[in-house]
This record gives C-alpha cells, sequence and structure tokens, in this order.
C-alpha cells in the first residue's frame, strides 16, 4: 500500500543545536525520486583557544630618503642672561660676529656694564665717537659668505636684550636684516631687507617702531609698537606666522605687518643685528646690549 508523503519544507525534523527545530528540505531529482535533508546551521560560538606563540622580530624597513634640517641658533650675549650662555661669547651654527663702525673696529664693546639696578643683566656697550656720523653695529657675517642667516618661513625668531644710553639726537636699530654690518642705517632709506625696531629722533619717534621693507621700490612699512622710548633695557622679539611678521616688546605683541615683509625664499634671509648712530652730529650716542640672537631652520 502507498502511503502518501505529507511532509513539506515546513516540517520539524529535529532539534536544532541552540534548541530550535531545524525544518527539512525536500528535493525531487529528473526522474520524481523524492528525497530529503536537514539544513546544516551554524552551532553557537566556541570557546576562544589560547594564545599562539610570539611571532619573530620583522626585518628592519629600508632608510629614509629625506634630507635633515640643521636648526640653527645663533646668540652673541654678553654675560649669563636668560639664554643661559657664558659671559662675551659667540655661539650656534655658523654665527661669526661682525663689530663694526664708521671709525674702523670700534672696541667700545669689550668693557662689561655693570647692572644699574638688580634688575638690570651684564651688557656690552655698543658705542659712537664724538665725531660727525658716527654709528657702531653688531651684527652677522654668516659662514659661507654673505650676510645670510634663514629666510622667513624658517625663522623660529628672533630676539634681543638691550637699552638705550640716552633718548635724544640717536638713531638705534635692532633686528633682523640681509645688509650685515658695516652698512650705515638711515631712516627710511635702509638697505634691502628687513624687519626690526627703530627709534630715530631724526624721524620724530617717541615711540619704538616696528619696519618691515621687502627691497623693492614700495617703501617700508612702519607700525608705532605704542610702547615710550626710554633707557630701560626692554626684551625685543620678531616671529614670522605666514606671510606676516609679529612684534613684541616684554612679552606684549605691539604689531603685525603684512605688508612690504621679505619674501619666503633666499632673495628673504636675513640676520641678526644692532646699530647706533649719532645722526650726524659730533655727540657720544650709545646702547647697552645683553644678548642678540636669532633660532630657525637652515
Amino acid at each position: 500500500m502507498e502511503i502518501p508523503i505529507n511532509f513539506d519544507s515546513t516540517t520539524p525534523a529535529a532539534p536544532g543545536p541552540t534548541g530550535a527545530n531545524v525544518n527539512v528540505t525536500w528535493q525531487q531529482d529528473s526522474s520524481g525520486n523524492l528525497s530529503g535533508y536537514v539544513p546544516t546551521i551554524a552551532g553557537p560560538t566556541g570557546a576562544t583557544g589560547p594564545a599562539g606563540a610570539t611571532g619573530a622580530t620583522g626585518a628592519t624597513g629600508p632608510s629614509g630618503g629625506g634630507s635633515s634640517t640643521a636648526v640653527a641658533q645663533h646668540v652673541w650675549v654678553a654675560a649669563s642672561n636668560p639664554v643661559g650662555y657664558p659671559s662675551g661669547t659667540y655661539v650656534g651654527l655658523g654665527f661669526n660676529p661682525v663689530d663694526a663702525g664708521s671709525m674702523g673696529t670700534p672696541s667700545y664693546y669689550t668693557t662689561l656694564k655693570a647692572p644699574a639696578a638688580a634688575t638690570d643683566p651684564l651688557a656690552w656697550t655698543l658705542a659712537t665717537s664724538a665725531t660727525a656720523s658716527s654709528y657702531h653695529q653688531l651684527g652677522e657675517n654668516v659662514a659661507g659668505g654673505g650676510y645670510g642667516g634663514c629666510m622667513p618661513g624658517n625663522l623660529g625668531f628672533f630676539q634681543a636684550v638691550a637699552a638705550l644710553g640716552q633718548t635724544t639726537n640717536c638713531r638705534f636699530w635692532i633686528g633682523l636684516n640681509q645688509s650685515g654690518p658695516g652698512v650705515a642705517w638711515a631712516d627710511t632709506t635702509l638697505y634691502g631687507v628687513y624687519a626690526a625696531f627703530r627709534y630715530s629722533t631724526n624721524a620724530g619717534d617717541v615711540n619704538f617702531q616696528c619696519v618691515t621693507q621687502d627691497g623693492s621700490a614700495s617703501g617700508q612699512t612702519v607700525v608705532s609698537s605704542g610702547v615710550a622710548a626710554d633707557t630701560a633695557y626692554h626684551t625685543f622679539k620678531i616671529t614670522w606666522a605666514a606671510g606676516h611678521f609679529l612684534f613684541s616688546i616684554d612679552g606684549t605683541q605691539v604689531a603685525d605687518i603684512s605688508t612690504t615683509v621679505p619674501a619666503n625664499s633666499t632673495t628673504g634671509r636675513m640676520s641678526a643685528l644692532a646699530h647706533i648712530d649719532n645722526l650726524a652730529l659730533t655727540n657720544n650716542v650709545n646702547i647697552n646690549l645683553a644678548y642678540l640672537m636669532w633660532t630657525g631652520t637652515l
């Protein structure tokens, strides 16, 4: 007797591994033979096996092909000041100091100026003679020839601590420049490329001025710092910020200049310089310089 098959694919065949029933799947071949099977389903996840042994160390990778960049710290310092260098030393990568003046190579700065107050640093005095048009500078002759220094974009910062010896009949510059020592500075016709602080009674300055010049015929940009020139020591600082020179005095930003700024290229290379002159008068003027420095990459 033929027994009819009444199973279909919803008919439970057996309990599954997780407790649920597994349905039979039916199939029929081309001859009409009917068969069924219980599909395989995944069982529960087994327990985590023990950790494998540590693999061997891989081979060392190839050396990189990039070039290294020298970090420069060019410092002239009179004594043990905030930068912490020994008295009367020149330190840094390629720093060659040049002491220049209209009377040949003066030696005024070789005598330390004793602090006038407990808070004053030791300093060298850069003085002119009493001859008309006398000037005195301290700057850097960069190794390798020329007055190079670093491009604006590579500048970490320029910083100096200095005090005017007087506020009458004098012209004072301190900052970064391309001309180097030995070039007499004026108020507005200064040679070439620079970012510096100026105080000139000839220009009618009352405050320290922040000045940039890119070497073009467009002239210089002059912004007052708002800080009155006096004979106290001040910290003068200049930094670069993507097309801008930022000027600070005693830790406070006093100017942000983005016009007539030296190019961020080899044509904009600058190094540190301090300058004092007597405005073509027959008087002796001076500045007291504790340190003069710039940092950056070459």
